[in-house]
This record gives structure tokens, C-alpha cells and sequence, in this order.
């Protein structure tokens, strides 16, 4: 089982704040009336959501707001995509 501290480390750090910002140009999107690039970036935070969501199961925590994306449990090659999204925004902050 992953050590609950180490889950968080990795939610605080790296997905949280990857989320946030993803949160803001869905906003932005909104503001500027581009609806698909809004619903784009909705899609990206629901697949980190659910990531976070899968490391606090490993780690024996509950889960936030019941369950995974809908997004997710259809299309779960989309979810790996998130995490390299999350990666990728680490690597860049």
C-alpha cells in the first residue's frame, strides 16, 4: 500500500496545483466565450481529479466527492494522459 504521506506530497505538490491552474484558463475560456476550450479544460482537471482520487485509494484514504470522472471510467487511456499532463506542468513550475 503507498504511505498516505507520500499520496499527499504528490496531490499537494504536484496535482493540486496543476488543477488550480486548469480551473483558471477554464474560467478564462468561460470569460472569452470559447466553450470548447473551456469543456478541454474541465476534461483535463476531471482526469487529474480522478488521479488524485486513485492515490488516496491506494493509500487507504477516502476518495473526494464520491467518485472518478465519468470521462474516466469510459476512456481509461485518457486518465494516463493526465498524468503526463501533470508531468508536464510539474517539470515547466
Amino acid at each position: 500500500m503507498l504511505d498516505a504521506g507520500v499520496a499527499n506530497t504528490v496531490i499537494d505538490t504536484w496535482m493540486s496545483p496543476a488543477w488550480k491552474e486548469l480551473d483558471v484558463k477554464r474560467q478564462e475560456a468561460e470569460q472569452a466565450g470559447d466553450g470548447t476550450a473551456a469543456a478541454a479544460y474541465e476534461v483535463q482537471a476531471d482526469y487529474i481529479h480522478w488521479l488524485a482520487n486513485e492515490l488516496r485509494k491506494t493509500s487507504g484514504q477516502q476518495i473526494m466527492n464520491g467518485s472518478c470522472c465519468k470521462s474516466c471510467e469510459q476512456e481509461p487511456f485518457f486518465c494516463i494522459f493526465a498524468l503526463f499532463h501533470v508531468i508536464k506542468i510539474a517539470a515547466q513550475g
